[in-house]
């Protein structure tokens, strides 16, 4: 849905710690409704980092309908090494933009995070359906965007790994139909 780095991904537990440049951050901090998180407990989550150079317009992931859409934090930390380093927890402080929709198979949580003094997450797309492809949002500047999917929905594309370059419509992997 960006273009940016491949950070980390992985599966989603309760206890799972997501590392983001040396720090660590629990699902639960990240979503901020604990409703929320205990539908993605199984799932696979996917950290893409948006450096300055990088394409700012967020687009939909998937085909789907916009279920619910909230913001948390207040302030912005940098989102970079340094801030990553020194700041206090910037992912769970950063102003950010949480859109869950719903897919063919489920639903999936798109997480945008506001850049260091920089909270302006705009959304652009009025319209509560997703078509995969179309710009739904923009940064004014470099940040992150996480990705996560319900349990048995979706399955990453094997070439996928941290440190990874990707852009724009490319496949991260499929969705998949639940095993019964």
């Amino acid at each position: 849905p960006v273009d940016g780095v491949i950070e980390e991904m992985g599966a989603i537990t309760r206890d799972k710690q997501f590392t983001v440049k040396q720090k660590l951050y629990s699902v639960e901090e990240m979503i901020g409704r604990s409703e929320i998180v205990n539908r993605y407990i199984g799932g696979t989550y996917i950290i893409i980092y948006l450096s300055p150079r990088d394409y700012h317009r967020i687009h939909s992931p998937a085909d789907g309908t916009l279920e619910t859409q909230y913001s948390l934090g207040s302030a912005s930390y940098p989102v970079n090494q340094i801030g990553l380093t020194y700041g206090k927890s910037p992912l769970t402080k950063n102003y950010r933009m949480i859109s869950e929709f719903k897919h063919q198979y489920g639903s999936a949580l798109l997480v945008k995070v506001g850049a260091m003094y920089i909270n302006s997450i705009v959304m652009l797309e009025e319209s509560k359906e997703w078509r995969q492809g179309d710009e739904i949002a923009y940064f004014s500047f470099g940040s992150t965007v996480i990705l996560l999917f319900e349990k048995d929905t979706f399955i990453p594309d094997e070439r996928l790994h941290p440190s990874l370059q990707v852009k724009m419509g490319e496949a991260l992997g499929s969705l998949a139909k639940r095993k019964s």
